[in-house]
């Protein structure tokens, strides 16, 4: 279904009866990239009871996506948002962040979240990474901060990568201009091996957290942020091509502040690093890699 105008809590609370499949709903795809969140209308989403409404539960607000606007929405597989839309809440889907949303499409003005304006525009649409059934997002090309590419989301000149999605079914091609992996963009991103292109220079707070790779192909990598590798579980082996070990941020006091995991997985100890012949020295002195199996290749 495809709709235009202007949207507002009456509106809103229609559309969510048509995507709950308890109520009925049986709408899978929804575009909005015409129409327009406004203020008014009264609530459409109870905040603490389910059978009533009251003064203080969520409303709409003009040009943004709320919190909970999508909670429960279990019917919707594919959604564009509309063009007009300038922020997302990183709770619209609420607080358990599972949809069944399979596509996804950011419009033309999105610029972050409302809930993270003191982060960096990467860290801003996290909501993204957490969408478990995910398969690709798309974005408007004449959106000025955020690009896609084959459904993986990026800025606009690719240079950073933000997610991928989580249910992510394409061959995975990074393109040669990234240099930042950013924060969470492999969350539970189910894949063996990964090689980073030569390019890539930094990679962001738990780039790949809870990521499902056995190897790892860091390349050039010069700068590292805290729990990188955070949950890797599966986890066997890094490839370095720097003969200078990446640098880790300030907050990296151990090698357990980038590779921690859960005390039933294996001992990150046992994780081989192997680096470039001569620099093994130079890595078994350098934090978080001196307690790695470190190889020289």
């Amino acid at each position: 279904m495809k709709i235009s105008g202007n949207l507002n809590g009456t509106d809103v609370r229609c559309l969510r009866d048509m995507m709950i499949t308890e109520n009925g709903g049986k709408l899978m795809y929804l575009d909005m990239s015409d129409a327009s969140i406004v203020e008014g209308g009264g609530t459409f989403y109870p905040h603490n009871n389910p059978g009533k409404y009251n003064d203080d539960d969520y409303v709409t607000q003009k040009d943004i996506i709320t919190e909970c606007m999508f909670e429960k929405c279990d019917a919707i597989k594919e959604l564009i948002l509309p063009n007009s839309v300038i922020k997302i809440s990183h709770y619209m889907f609420g607080y358990s962040w599972t949809t069944q949303i399979r596509s996804i499409t950011i419009g033309r003005s999105i610029n972050g979240s409302i809930d993270h304006d003191d982060l960096d525009v990467q860290e801003s649409l996290d909501v993204l990474a957490w969408m478990d059934n995910l398969e690709e997002i798309n974005v408007h090309p004449d959106n000025p901060k955020y690009s896609s590419e084959n459904g993986v989301l990026y800025n606009k000149d690719k240079t950073i990568l933000y997610h991928v999605p989580q249910k992510f079914q394409r061959n995975l091609s990074l393109p040669n201009s990234l240099t930042t992996i950013g924060g969470s963009a492999f969350l539970y991103y189910n894949a063996s091996s990964i090689k980073l292109p030569s390019s890539v220079k930094k990679l962001r707070n738990r780039a790949f957290w809870h990521s499902q790779f056995i190897t790892i192909d860091l390349g050039y990598v010069e700068e590292i942020e805290n729990q990188v590798f955070m949950n890797s579980d599966n986890l066997q082996e890094i490839y370095i091509s720097n003969p200078t070990p990446p640098v880790a941020s300030s907050d990296v006091k151990s090698c357990e502040d980038v590779f921690s995991r859960y005390y039933s997985a294996p001992d990150f100890r046992n994780i081989k690093l192997y680096v470039p012949k001569g620099s093994k020295e130079k890595y078994a002195s350098t934090i978080p890699w001196s307690e790695l199996n470190i190889i020289e290749n």
